[in-house]
């Protein structure tokens, strides 16, 4: 059962901590640019960006926590099935075994049953939150950004090697975004700027 609930766990954890990020992004950006939101009268699409972004946490968040209830119902359905086994054998060999002895089976079963659920729950939380851990270990491992323009063909503009030689700087069609998940913030610029 544990090995069921952790498949599908581990994965919505990282889909939950992954919905996340979006929306500190947007938080502080927001903060950072405030003046200017305020200044170009844009609150309200900053408000839908926000709520959208915070609904697909939230959806994110709340399948996670059904599953986890999901698998503590399932655990709760387990012990109880042991402790109901344990009083119908309790019941069934009441002749042939003492009271104290059966008084403390039971006793132990309950017991028993509840450490069995905490373990476990405690065992699978720990599972999920590593995957904070991957995610830190994946960040360890990306390509530092000085690497990215040495000579390779992924790069998107390489100069010449006597630029800049006349001064002129010109965008064309020139579309900007901090991060290929984010919404652009320049979009189709056009700018010449003449030498000198």
């Amino acid at each position: 059962l544990r090995r069921f609930y952790m498949r599908s766990s581990r994965q919505l954890k990282r889909l939950e901590s992954v919905t996340r990020s979006p929306v500190y992004t947007l938080f502080s950006t927001s903060l950072d640019g405030l003046t200017s939101i305020r200044a170009f009268d844009v609150q309200g699409s900053f408000l839908n960006m926000f709520i959208e972004r915070i609904d697909a946490k939230t959806r994110a968040a709340f399948i996670l926590t059904a599953t986890t209830h999901w698998f503590g119902l399932r655990l709760d359905l387990t012990a109880s099935s042991l402790t109901l086994a344990t009083g119908i054998l309790a019941v069934a060999l009441r002749h042939q075994m003492e009271p104290s002895t059966l008084a403390l089976s039971l006793s132990y079963c309950t017991t028993l049953t509840g450490l069995f659920q905490w373990a476990i729950r405690q065992s699978a939380e720990a599972e999920n939150f590593m995957t904070s851990a991957e995610r830190i270990h994946e960040y360890g491992q990306s390509v530092s950004e000085s690497h990215h323009n040495n000579g390779d063909n992924n790069a998107p503009i390489q100069p010449d090697n006597d630029w800049p030689s006349h001064g002129i700087v010109e965008f064309k069609d020139y579309t900007f975004r901090y991060r290929p998940e984010l919404d652009p913030v320049l979009k189709n610029l056009n700018l010449r700027i003449e030498s000198k």
